[in-house]
């Protein structure tokens, strides 16, 4: 039980922690603070260290729950970075990071429900962070899964362009590989499995399900389950009854998806994160789901509702008995048909109200929509632009190309979000290219395919020097078997110079890169003099930015590149 409900007030202060304002309250207390020794806003959770049994289990699964999650933020950059835990005037802490923004639940109580190929991307961002828990590979250790546990929308937490972070892991556990599932008193009865309130057991199928339970409440503006108290709501999810049908506004494909990850039968269900993603995705690319080809997991009433309609077939048969034995008059028998029509007629009541599609909600005005968008695929981008991270696989450019292309599906086609759309679209394409997806034809087409888009982004953005630092790079690394184009990748450097792009070491390492690609490539091919030159050239610009990624290893490659004693200079050909 929380500081709030046992109708205590939290100190003004915790050790170094200069209390603000409750956050949030759950079975603990989250706090906006200030930690003087640092200077800085935390979350810092609270919970007493001298409280009863249960709260010694609380305080048990937080100690439990920081230690996780300060492992896992080496796995995701969105997992929220733990600073500090320890004891402090009575009470157990964890001070995290805290990041602006609001929870899921609030954006619902604010919005209704949410536009459904936002909602998603929430769920795919959700399951793509599960994935990486669920297969967690600890450095020197046996791999462990790490389940969440407490899924639901108070515990998911949208940042800046919703960024997706998952919240209180205090009730997260770690199952060892022989170990399927664990004991687990704890959760919110509402996004709980059938399973997992039979036997008490958390698994990777426990999030699952949570995480299918939260996206039809972004779809519905309700959750799939209600009871006037959780002994009945309990009972309801356990019965294996499907909740009521999501509106047919709703796209067919993702309610294919909320199908099967509610269904009742486990075995039917998404088996891993890395499925449900993989369908999500499926879902924003408009390809089939593997959900709607999927016959078993269509929800079809359940024993309850069937036992309920033999109930209706046997009172309609009792009041044509009745009427048979009307001119009778027997009084007894107008007393048992009426009542037999009146139950007849409620259980048909029941029926349709179990089975009719949930009311679309009132949503958020259309026109906020298309800026949404636009500001999630923003956001890769100027992190892409404002990072020095070398790696293409550090930035979510699908997400980027997804909510971009739903933003122009909405009617947001003007020529920034169209050329920030082909940009993504060729990142996407390069990332590709990099991870050797494609055959050497079809990368050859795929590389045409990036330029072009490229080349239009710059067309679209004429004073953004981003498609020019992003052809740049293609003409450096895409080409494996022709080698970098230096003279290109050095004319694209020179016009995003020009627009006023300062270049970080990132692009600097890359411009070494070009001459030591090609240096190589003339040393392979006898033209010495072309070789020392363009390997001087790499060295000069790698010097700038010693310790920069490869730079040291590239360095010592540019070592191997020298004339043999014997050979006499040849003359350099025109590069291609």
């Amino acid at each position: 039980m929380s500081a709030v409900a046992r109708g205590l007030s939290a100190p003004s202060k915790i050790g170094r922690y200069e209390i603000i304002r409750r956050l949030s309250s759950s079975m603990t207390d989250v706090y906006l603070a200030i930690d003087t020794a640092e200077n800085r806003k935390a979350a810092l959770k609270l919970v007493r260290t001298d409280g009863d049994g249960a709260a010694q289990l609380i305080l048990e699964a937080e100690r439990r729950g920081a230690a996780i999650l300060r492992e896992l933020r080496e796995l995701d950059p969105r997992v929220i970075e733990v600073y500090d835990c320890g004891e402090a005037d009575g009470y157990f802490f964890v001070a995290m990071q805290y990041v602006e923004g609001r929870n899921l639940a609030e954006v619902l109580s604010a919005e209704s429900v949410i536009d459904p190929y936002r909602a998603a991307i929430i769920a795919l961002e959700i399951c793509e962070q599960l994935a990486k828990f669920h297969s967690w590979r600890p450095a020197g250790r046996e791999a462990v899964t790490v389940v969440h546990g407490d899924i639901k929308p108070s515990n998911i937490h949208l940042g800046h362009n919703d960024t997706v972070r998952l919240l209180d892991f205090g009730i997260a556990k770690t199952l060892r590989a022989d170990r399927a599932s664990t004991l687990h008193h704890f959760g919110s009865p509402g996004y709980c499995s059938p399973e997992r309130l039979e036997r008490s057991e958390v698994d990777q199928q426990s999030d699952l399900w949570a995480v299918g339970a939260t996206l039809y409440e972004m779809l519905a503006g309700v959750p799939p389950y209600q009871a006037e108290n959780t002994r009945k709501l309990e009972e309801l999810i356990r019965s294996g009854r499907p909740p009521r049908a999501l509106s047919s506004s709703c796209p067919r494909g993702l309610r294919a998806i909320v199908t099967k990850a509610l269904t009742p039968d486990a075995r039917r269900r998404y088996a891993s994160a890395h499925q449900f993603q993989a369908d999500l995705q499926a879902f924003l690319e408009h390809r089939p789901t593997a959900a709607e080809l999927d016959r078993n997991a269509r929800w079809s009433p359940n024993a309850t509702i069937e036992a309920a309609r033999a109930y209706l077939r046997r009172a309609t048969r009792t009041v044509r008995r009745a009427r048979a034995r009307m001119r009778a008059g027997s009084a007894v028998a107008w007393f048992a048909g009426g009542m037999a029509l009146w139950i007849g007629g409620s259980l048909a009541w029941q029926i349709f109200q179990a089975n009719r599609p949930v009311p679309a909600a009132a949503s958020a005005p259309d026109l906020m929509l298309p800026m949404l968008y636009v500001k999630a695929g923003d956001q890769v981008l100027e992190d892409y632009r404002t990072s020095a991270d070398p790696s293409l696989h550090d930035f979510d450019w699908q997400k980027a190309e997804i909510c971009l292309e739903r933003a122009k599906e909405l009617g947001s086609s003007d020529s920034r979000t169209l050329g920030k759309l082909a940009l993504a679209k060729g990142y996407a394409i390069v990332e590709r290219l990099n991870d050797g997806q494609y055959s050497d034809g079809a990368a050859a087409q795929w590389r045409s395919s990036a330029r072009d888009l490229f080349a239009s982004a710059a067309l679209q953005l004429p004073t953004d020097p981003a498609p020019h630092l992003a052809l740049a790079r293609l003409y450096i690394y895409s080409d494996t078997k022709n080698g970098p184009d230096v003279d290109q990748a050095m004319s694209e450097f020179a016009t995003a110079r020009k627009l006023g792009a300062g270049l970080g070491r990132r692009e600097i390492e890359q411009q070494g890169d070009a001459y030591r690609l090609r240096a190589l490539d003339e040393f392979e091919n006898f033209q010495w003099d072309a070789a020392e030159r363009d390997a001087h050239l790499a060295r000069r610009e790698y010097q700038q930015v010693p310790g920069f990624d490869q730079v040291d290893t590239h360095m010592r490659e540019l070592d191997s590149i020298r004339r043999p004693q014997n050979k006499k200079p040849r003359r350099t050909p025109r590069w291609r």
